[in-house]
């Protein structure tokens, strides 16, 4: 077969499902990396060389390839996060003259009869370029819509019909099929994404783009919800699970069971299981399925476990019960006695920004731990103080530089015609739209300009950077540098609309790029400065805006808060 398959794997960094820090190609599904049942797929199709892109030096060493009949697998690391399309450049000799399929992170559940419909779909339309299409549910039979006015009254209910609803209920399933020339269309450095920047060139360009509606389940992970369904998916595919679990033993009908492990007479295993290599259930344990034991774990006695997954070098004390859970490490300190519905990462009981849903019921924190003075501070109390030093930090701000405002306006207003202020709509936290106030620093034509110059941007993804920016205007050029342009937003600060750190404010259309990016960082208020102000504006690559946003939003915290404002006055000062 002349078709060649790349796998992003992604990087440490690269994750969608928050607190696990875990690329998603590398989550267990049956105690096994899912990036390998992609290969195992691929494999039995014939394909005989494929490409892992990897985002970092760490990730390699936990891509445990297991060699596969005829297949040669190649792990690439990317200098820098490169997207979605953009980590096809770097291998552009070596797929040159080739039908690619590109498979993103993860994508497990692939069906090799599915996938090779889909290729020879796209060899015979004669298309450029393929995407995988999956149905997300069906329409509702009507719409109810309640219009409310601006003192919260209702007034009206509409009721409409399905048939209304033109928005479609198909989405992109992270497969795609190209042939080598679409590659010409990829920027050489920096991050291009497959669906946002790289479908609408190769679009321009004239070449075909064909969409496939896949006729097998073709399943990604989005949410833990997700992920716990695919493990109880294969469980219940009797045939497709013994493709995949040759190396357990089946010791009676859907129940295997890896080398090593120690069963007490007295426990009760409800099928479908599967219980990894170096596992110790003691006396009186119940376990239901379809559930997955990790290998090395340790359920102590009259431990109960229902339908979830425990991932490698798990414990549970004595007396506890699992119910629909995901858990890695330690459980043994939590005295509620049980775990519904919850997410236990590393001993830690995590849930926020998941969203994860299985079986119609959202998973939701149930266990308490009594949190030591640092949790507090960065908890509940941090709110209330981040609040506080927004307040006194801004309207003390304000007072001070008042007679600097008059000054900076009577500059613009001589150096260039125009308004002094310049507003635009960004998203605040939640999404929340707000007008964020600047001082004007380019041209009235600035918009216009920006498309006729649009090949000149020096960055990539959403940004837009040129050294010598000719929309600037004089005046605006010192604001910018010094970062003056910025002080109307106390205002905003003071409005509640913005913090003094936190990210940067961005319109909706700026965050399209990277949907996880965006719904991660839109999860706190966004900020006059940031880890991006103090570390990362020197540069123009979006993947260390991304990473810089991730880490704040993962440590942010009241000392944090206030180490980025001295710093960013320290660095403030020195452009002066």
């Amino acid at each position: 077969m002349d078709v060649k398959a790349v796998v992003a794997i992604g990087g440490k960094n690269s994750r969608s499902i928050d607190p696990v820090k875990v690329p998603k190609a590398l989550f267990p599904i049956a105690n096994k990396p899912a990036y390998q049942y992609t290969l195992e797929t691929l494999e039995r199709m014939g394909i005989r060389e494929v490409f892992l892109t990897v985002g970092d030096k760490e990730i390699v060493s936990a891509l445990t390839n297991e060699p596969l009949e005829g297949m040669k697998v190649r792990t690439v690391v990317e200098d820098h996060p490169r997207g979605t399309a953009g980590c096809l450049k770097p291998l552009e000799p070596e797929l040159s003259g080739h039908t690619i399929v590109l498979i993103a992170a993860g994508l497990i559940s692939l069906h090799p009869e599915d996938l090779q419909q889909m290729i020879l779909h796209h060899k015979h339309s004669g298309a450029d370029l393929t995407v995988g299409l999956v149905t997300q549910g069906e329409k509702k039979s009507g719409i109810e819509r309640v219009l409310l006015n601006g003192n919260n009254e209702i007034e009206e209910v509409v009721q409409l019909h399905f048939s209304m609803d033109r928005r479609s209920n198909m989405e992109t399933s992270g497969i795609y099929v190209l042939e080598s020339q679409v590659l010409e269309h990829i920027k050489p450095t920096g991050f291009m994404d497959m669906k946002e920047q790289l479908l609408p060139k190769v679009r321009k360009s004239g070449m075909k783009v064909e969409g496939w509606k896949h006729k097998q389940n073709c399943a990604g992970i989005r949410t833990i919800g997700d992920y716990l369904r695919m493990n109880f998916e294969l469980l219940r595919d009797t045939p497709q699970a013994k493709q995949h679990l040759d190396d357990y033993q089946e010791i009676t009908s859907q129940i295997w069971v890896g080398r090593n492990v120690s069963i007490d007479p007295t426990a009760t295993l409800i099928r479908p299981l599967v219980i990894g290599e170096n596992t110790s259930i003691d006396k009186n344990v119940t376990l239901i399925g379809p559930s997955v034991i990790g290998p090395g774990c340790q359920l102590k006695k009259n431990s109960f476990i229902r339908e979830s997954v425990l991932w490698a070098d798990s414990s549970l004390p004595s007396d506890f019960e699992v119910d629909k859970c995901l858990i890695s490490g330690k459980a043994a300190r939590f005295d509620t006695g049980y775990c519904r519905e919850s997410i236990i990462l590393n001993g830690e009981p995590f849930l926020d920004g998941i969203g994860a849903v299985l079986g119609g019921t959202t998973v939701r924190k149930v266990i308490k731990e009594k949190p030591s003075w640092t949790r507090q501070l960065n908890g509940r109390l941090y709110p209330i103080l981040k609040r506080t030093l927004d307040l006194a930090f801004s309207g003390t701000l304000l007072l001070l530089t008042l007679p600097l405002w008059t000054f900076i306006a009577i500059a613009i207003k001589l150096d260039s015609r125009g308004p002094v202020f310049f507003a635009q709509t960004r998203c605040g936290k939640d999404a929340r739209p707000f007008k964020m106030i600047k001082f004007r620093t380019m041209v009235q034509e600035a918009e216009e300009i920006k498309t006729r110059i649009q090949n000149l941007n020096q960055s990539d993804g959403p940004m837009f950077k040129i050294d010598g920016d000719p929309r600037e205007t004089r005046v605006g050029r010192f604001l910018r540098r010094t970062n003056l342009d910025e002080l109307p937003q106390l205002l905003n600060v003071l409005q509640g609309h913005m913090s003094v750190v936190g990210p940067r404010p961005l319109s909706m259309s700026e965050m399209r790029f990277n949907p996880h990016w965006r719904d991660v960082r839109l999860k706190v208020q966004q900020g006059l400065t940031g880890l991006w102000q103090i570390k990362g504006k020197s540069t123009n690559f979006f993947h260390n805006w991304i990473q810089l946003d991730l880490q704040y939003v993962d440590e942010c915290s009241f000392l944090l808060d206030l180490k980025i404002i001295f710093l960013t006055f320290f660095k403030a000062l020195s452009k002066v």
